[in-house]
């Protein structure tokens, strides 16, 4: 038997507590941040925050009046907020309590869309306006429509039509744009005179939309015909409207079950928001939320009595010392946790925004394909890294639309997207294998069985269920 040595390079993985609590940051969710910087900085003392003022729907940073992610307005001022007449304590939450000093928890984590427009409405109208403004929100469907006519609402609460109609004009300014509209119609066309009036208009848009029974058959020919406009025309401008508008505004930024009123529906906080670059700029840009609405930082008074305690040689000083050095060590680790996941978080963004800017632009018809180990092999991280930043997160798109951020990921948006075309335009109800036939044809070749399998997903019916 012979002995002999030899010299090996490996590279291992040292899974450290730095590691571990890095991991565990990064796979938060905002909401889920925000919670965890709140009890961190409650337990630790050198530890403070510094709050930028927010919008309190997606709880980025408020630039001007408005919320550049998600168009939330900014809040009126302290000597406007409270119309005489209204009954502020009726209608404040816990997330406003004066007694509490805590920045993060001042951010509501499950705003209603009814809290949220009666929040915006009732600074913009007078006293007596709001019990037809509350009237109105509380008829609000699940999509956002109102149910009632300004003749109902006058004769229910006894005031004249004129008056109901001003409030219903007040309402339809409010975000999401589109919401206290009639129908999709109108809410479509309410979405593009907020662009009109922003100096974007889209009259082609406008006109398309405005031709409702052509517009919800797709019939391009006919519209290019009416239109006196080319059928690509027609068809770039149906790219647009899918891209870009919404038509049941309720379910822009707010978590929906079956029919659900207004007030029931509780608002998803996005975890990136992406908008376009303003003109002459072209592309997306990406903001994580809510990663610089607030400043994370070691209290100055705390780094001083650090260095002064280091210059002590007092022996009764110890204890003090290691303890206070234990929190430093501690916030500092914190502090790069939650640095590294806005870094890591940007970087897919940033990624990802570019290299799905024809799914942006145009909708689920033109995403491509990507797996988490590509991006990955992209910007240089682990592909678990890829995985723990993409879970349970989510994105505000430029339309208004809320998304799982795994869906830039799922190349099967495309071929459900074009499934749910083909069975809405059905002369009879198509069987899988006739559904999967027709997207072949399409340049969708995928079995039966996966057809099957993204029916179900889109929550349609198989063919003799839909005979009636």
């Amino acid at each position: 038997m012979s002995l002999y040595l030899e010299q090996r390079l490996e590279n291992q993985l040292k899974i450290t507590p730095q590691l571990i609590i890095a991991n565990e940051v990064l796979a938060m969710s905002s909401a889920e941040l925000e919670q965890a910087v709140a009890q961190e900085v409650e337990q630790n003392p050198v530890l403070e925050v510094i709050e930028h003022e927010r919008c309190p729907l997606c709880g980025n940073p408020i630039r001007g009046s408005h919320c550049p992610y998600c168009a939330g307005r900014k809040p009126p001022h302290a000597e406007t907020w409270e119309p005489e007449g209204w009954n502020y304590q009726d209608y404040r939450t816990a997330a406003w309590d004066e007694e509490d000093d805590d920045p993060i928890s001042r951010v509501p984590s499950s705003t209603t869309l009814a809290e949220y427009l009666t929040w915006q409405i009732r600074p913009a109208l007078a006293a007596e306006d709001h019990p037809i403004a509350q009237f109105l929100i509380d008829s609000l469907d699940s999509h956002g429509y109102l149910t009632v006519s300004p003749g109902e609402v006058a004769a229910h609460l006894g005031v004249t039509p004129d008056r109901v109609q001003k409030v219903i004009a007040e309402l339809q300014r409010l975000d999401p744009p589109g919401i206290g509209a009639a129908g999709p119609q109108e809410a479509l066309l309410i979405q593009l005179r907020r662009m009109r009036e922003d100096g974007k208009p889209r009259p082609l848009a406008e006109a398309i939309i405005s031709q409702w029974e052509l517009f919800l058959k797709q019939q391009v020919h006919t519209l290019a015909r009416a239109l006196n406009v080319t059928e690509q025309a027609i068809r770039d401008e149906y790219a647009f409207i899918k891209a870009n508008l919404n038509a049941k505004p309720a379910h822009a930024h707010w978590a929906l079950g079956e029919a659900r009123p207004a007030s029931d529906t509780v608002y998803i906080r996005p975890d990136i928001a992406i908008r376009r670059r303003p003109a002459p700029d072209t592309g997306f840009e990406v903001e994580v939320l809510p990663g610089r609405s607030f400043t994370l930082r070691i209290a100055p008074e705390y780094k001083r009595l650090a260095e002064e305690l280091e210059t002590k040689n007092d022996p009764s000083c110890e204890q003090a010392k290691e303890q206070l050095k234990e929190y430093m060590s501690r916030g500092k680790l914190f502090i790069r946790c939650v640095n590294q996941r806005w870094q890591t978080l940007q970087m897919i963004g940033d990624w990802l925004v570019n290299y799905q800017a024809e799914f942006l632009e145009n909708g689920e018809r033109s995403i491509k394909p990507i797996t988490r180990a590509e991006l990955a092999e992209q910007i240089g991280v682990h592909e678990s890294t890829v995985s723990r930043a993409v879970a349970n997160k989510y994105a505000l798109l430029p339309n208004g639309r809320v998304i799982p951020l795994a869906d830039f990921f799922d190349e099967s948006l495309a071929v459900k997207d074009v499934l749910l075309e083909i069975i809405q335009h059905e002369e009879r109800p198509l069987s899988d294998q006739e559904l999967a036939k027709r997207l072949a044809q399409r340049g969708y070749p995928i079995a039966r069985r996966t057809v099957a399998k993204y029916r179900q997903e889109l929550g349609i019916l198989p063919a003799r269920l839909r005979c009636s």
